[in-house]
């Protein structure tokens, strides 16, 4: 007696089914048994009929048959109605499917029996075991009086109280409906839906949407949604081995297994081999047409129009040419062409609306039996074979396939599948092929094995951002203990956080252009007044042989040793100092060093348009605070004093009285006046260097003049006046780095701090008045005296006057710069410039040679454009999100204007400091041009500083990235003019 497959449920009550398949000692066959008596419910038996595979339960469900090797599929289901008086049988024979009688005489609900029948298909097994309850969708319920035909919709039946599990499956229309009986007829609560294409399993009547959520195949994928569907989508519509329905995230590839889909050529499901496949088509239908005789079109049973139809489909037929775009790794892998006139494609003929142009021609051109799957040279003869000597479907499509085929897709020869085997062509088709292949692995290789290092760096920078979260678990508790000294130190002063946030709100486009307007037309005014009568006045101001990497201690040193403007009075006799402080100065930078990685031209040199003026000023702010004073000491050693320094903050802070004075004392006596004026002229020229960014309007790094010190200088304001509220000063003051706890300082007497005899006691009011003016400004003033007096040019312009008429928000978005650039900012300031002609020459009638301009290839135009709105772009997107993904590292770079972003602004511009965008003119704008007479070769990108345009050659390093980013850091590194 042979082992028995007993499958257990998991319901109660009386009978179920469904669950482990588990081995039953015991039976004469091999069968799935389901019933009441195999089961743990207790009020059912089952028994089963060896011949006819019959079965019957009381209170369940029989089982079937599903031995490997045998020849019998069947079940059983039906009892004696139990509690409920119902009577009914369920039988199978052989493989005829699923039939037999369901109802009966006591069934209470109904006074008639109904029949469910089906007729199993051929090929049903192989969906047996795959899913017990998954039938073919090609298998129908049949219902004679109280189930609708068909529908896979659940039977609303009364509800009982009993609850045990039955599978009722219906998976016409894709969908399979799982309901619980017992001995009734109705659906219990623990009724299970499962949607067949969705995968999607609920309880009860939630399940229902899901048999709208998705369309069958052909109704999803057509002509006019074919763009939108996936490759999945569009092979699963046509393939004549498939279903109707594709669930969501399934790949064809682990459903028709058979099928080489994982060897198909790269690019074979790409949009440019099917633009190909589009222009084979029309290529093909106007050589077709053309080759004919007049009287052969005319005899055609179809018009034009409906040829051209069926030649616009051929290149959505994606099954037909399998075989041909695999890699042939394996040997049946090309044995999957298809004849499009043959039943297999019936389903593309039908979703491009050709299924009736086969019957126009007739039984000639069918091919239902007479051709099966085979491989690309076979597909050609049966072609051939049908096409014969007349014009035809077969030999339209044999068109087509040679078109798209034919040479030079193998070099100087066609497909392989174009000619015998044995041939010549074959043979240089396949070695052709052979060589393609090897490239391609290869180039798998290559990329596999860039794909480990790319996970070792992955792995690496796992390991540092574990280890960098770990840091800033305690930088974090750090952050938080500071908020909340800030939050307590501003409800201690009484300013409201709301304020505080609505001073970093930047005003309307209006507003600051209306400002801007009116800050050029002041300095505009001011410029002509000073210069007005005076002498040397007009043009710009050499500034000659400046070094290439000069220091700003060294230069302030030697322009003071030659008495140069910056250091001369005012009132000068023979020289107009204010008027050359206020005009546009013409550095000449000594490039002798420069790298031969820049162009450098010479009028660059001979006239500043603001490029080397640009460059020399940011060099000025970057390297502020190295300026210093040196003397020597009573002791004979140099002493070393530092004008400014830089807070943590990355702020620049004037140097204090007392650190002079400390410096003076260590001087001998005989030499400290000297020194001093030497320090006071310094401070001066510093304010000078102010103005001259004021009246050309260029940008101030925000970090070489705090906010606070621009209120007390520009606005000669001080805290607790009122155009300069105490929110605005908390702000300022917090900005610089000021960290003290208020509860410390208040009410304490202010020669704890300053040790200046002062008794009188910190009060909120005092914070302001007397505590912050003696922390920054009294402990400051012979340094901010000396700089008022340079921006002032000795008194005599009233610089307040100007800054004063404008919110302080308007003075810095016009006239100050922030750390660090935007990706949006700087993208918004790209112009680009095609190369639209080329210069060549040509030989005119005399047979002299002649420029002339052509217009560049339309290809290379298209390039050009994509370069500039794609790769550019995503080159400079990268660099940002890469540098911005260690804040540590990116807040030290930013600080040294050193990030990428704002190395390519400085070398376009000479500067890294942009504009306000409400504010930008053209002349703002950095031009991208693309250059076919003056870039050639594999030059470097060239930059013109004056112009702020950045030169690139016209063929854009063949739009690749990489080429482009490489190219950028070799010329930020090499051709700078401060930049060595």
């Amino acid at each position: 007696m042979s082992d028995a497959w007993d499958k257990r449920s998991s319901g109660g009550g009386s009978g179920g089914g469904g669950g482990d398949r588990i081995p039953r000692k015991g039976g004469s066959d091999d069968r799935f048994a389901h019933g009441g008596s195999y089961h743990h419910g207790n009020h059912g038996s089952s028994r089963y009929d060896d011949d006819r595979r019959a079965g019957s339960t009381s209170g369940g469900y029989g089982g079937y048959d599903d031995r490997e090797g045998g020849g019998r599929e069947g079940g059983g289901w039906g009892g004696n109605g139990g509690s409920t008086g119902r009577s009914s049988s369920w039988s199978n024979a052989r493989n005829d499917g699923y039939g037999g009688s369901y109802g009966g005489p006591s069934r209470p609900h109904s006074s008639s029996s109904s029949s469910w029948g089906g007729d199993r298909r051929k090929d049903s097994r192989a969906y047996h075991r795959q899913d017990h309850y998954d039938y073919r969708q090609q298998e129908r319920w049949s219902s004679r009086n109280d189930g609708p035909s068909g529908t896979g919709r659940e039977f609303k039946r009364p509800k009982t109280e009993a609850t045990s599990t039955a599978v009722v499956s219906s998976t016409n229309g894709g969908r399979r409906v799982v309901s619980s009986t017992s001995t009734s007829y109705a659906a219990s609560s623990s009724a299970r839906v499962s949607d067949s294409r969705t995968g999607a399993i609920a309880d009860g009547d939630a399940a229902q949407p899901a048999q709208e959520r998705i369309k069958p195949l052909e109704e999803l994928v057509t002509k006019d949604t074919w763009n939108e569907c996936s490759w999945d989508e569009r092979i699963a519509s046509q393939h004549p081995d498939f279903g109707d329905y594709l669930r969501p995230g399934q790949k064809i590839e682990t459903i028709l297994t058979t099928c080489p889909f994982g060897s198909l050529r790269d690019g074979s499901k790409g949009d440019v081999w099917f633009a190909k496949k589009v222009r084979a088509a029309d290529a093909a239908f106007e050589k077709a047409l053309s080759d004919a005789e007049p009287d052969e079109i005319d005899n055609l049973p179809v018009s034009r129009e409906d040829v051209k139809k069926f030649f616009d489909a051929l290149p959505y037929n994606v099954t037909f040419l399998i075989g041909f775009d695999v890699l042939g790794v394996n040997a049946k892998d090309e044995r999957h062409c298809l004849c499009p006139c043959s039943s297999k494609c019936a389903k593309w003929r039908r979703q491009f609306g050709i299924e009736r142009i086969l019957e126009d021609f007739g039984n000639k051109e069918a091919c239902v039996n007479t051709f099966k799957s085979s491989g690309p040279y076979a597909l050609m003869q049966h072609l051939n074979q049908k096409a014969g000597q007349r014009i035809g479907l077969h030999y339209f499509v044999l068109c087509y396939v040679r078109e798209l085929y034919g040479p030079p897709y193998c070099g100087r020869v066609g497909h392989k599948g174009l000619y015998p085997p044995s041939s010549a062509e074959y043979k240089k088709a396949e070695a052709y092929e052979r060589k393609k292949d090897i490239q391609a692995r290869n180039k798998l290789e290559k990329e596999l094995e860039e794909e480990r290092k790319a996970k070792r760096v992955l792995e690496e920078e796992a390991e540092k951002l574990q280890e960098r979260f770990r840091n800033l678990e305690m930088v974090s508790k750090d952050q938080a203990e500071r908020l909340k000294a800030e939050e307590e130190n501003a409800r201690r002063l009484g300013i409201d956080t709301e304020e505080l946030k609505k001073l970093n709100i930047d005003l309307d486009q209006e507003k600051i252009s209306f400002y801007h307007e009116n800050y050029r037309d002041i300095f505009d005014a001011l410029k002509w007044a000073i210069e007005s009568g005076s002498k040397g006045t007009g043009g710009t101001v050499d500034f000659p042989d400046v070094p290439q990497n000069f220091k700003v201690e060294e230069l302030f040193e030697n322009y003071f040793e030659k008495k140069h403007f910056l250091f001369k009075p005012t009132d000068h006799k023979n020289e107009n100092v204010g008027g050359k402080i206020l005009r546009d100065w013409n550095i000449k930078f000594d490039t002798s060093g420069v790298s031969k990685l820049k162009k450098v031209k010479k009028e660059i040199q001979a006239i500043d348009k603001g490029g080397p003026s640009r460059e020399f000023m940011h060099l000025v702010w970057q390297r502020f605070t190295k300026l210093k004073i040196t003397a020597e000491g009573n002791d004979g050693e140099e002493k070393v004093l530092k004008l400014l320094y830089r807070e943590s903050t990355g702020y620049a802070f004037f140097q204090k009285d007392e650190a002079i004075v400390d410096f003076l004392e260590k001087l001998p006596a005989c030499n400290r006046e000297k020194v001093k004026k030497k320090i006071c002229a310094y401070y001066q020229a510093i304010g000078r260097m102010y103005l001259h960014a004021f009246a050309i309007d260029m940008k101030i790094p925000t970090t070489a003049f705090p906010p606070f010190f621009r209120n007390v200088l520009l606005r000669n304001l001080s805290p607790g006046d009122e155009a300069y509220p105490n929110p605005e000063v908390f702000r300022d003051v917090k900005l610089m780095g000021f960290d003290m706890n208020v509860n410390d300082i208040i009410g304490r007497s202010c020669n704890v701090f300053f040790c200046d005899g002062d008794e009188e006691l910190i009060t909120e009011e005092t914070f302001y008045t007397v505590f912050l003016e003696k922390w920054f400004i009294e402990s400051r003033r012979d340094a901010l005296d000396n700089v008022r007096l340079g921006l002032t040019l000795d008194n005599k312009i009233r610089v307040p006057g100007v800054f004063r008429a404008m919110p302080t928000k308007a003075l810095e978005q016009i006239a100050f710069a922030t750390e660090g650039l935007e990706l949006d900012h700087v993208l918004q300031f790209l112009l680009p410039k095609y190369c639209k002609a080329v210069r060549v020459w040509k030989e005119n009638k005399k047979g002299e040679l002649k420029p002339v301009d052509e217009p560049v290839e339309p290809w290379l135009l298209e390039q050009q454009k994509s370069f500039f709105e794609v790769t550019l772009p995503n080159v400079l997107k990268k660099q940002y999100y890469d540098e911005r993904g260690d804040e540590e590292a990116y807040s030290k770079k930013i600080r040294r204007w050193e990030d990428f972003l704002s190395r390519f602004v400085q070398y376009c511009t000479g500067s890294p400091f942009l504009c306000h965008p409400d504010i930008k003119t053209r002349d703002d704008m950095i031009k991208i041009e693309f250059s076919a007479s003056e870039m050639s070769g594999d030059c470097l990108p060239e930059a013109h500083t004056c112009v702020k345009t950045l030169k690139l050659p016209h063929f854009v390093y063949d739009n690749n990235a990489d080429a482009l980013l490489s190219k950028l850091r070799k010329a930020f590194d090499h051709g700078g003019f401060g930049q060595a």
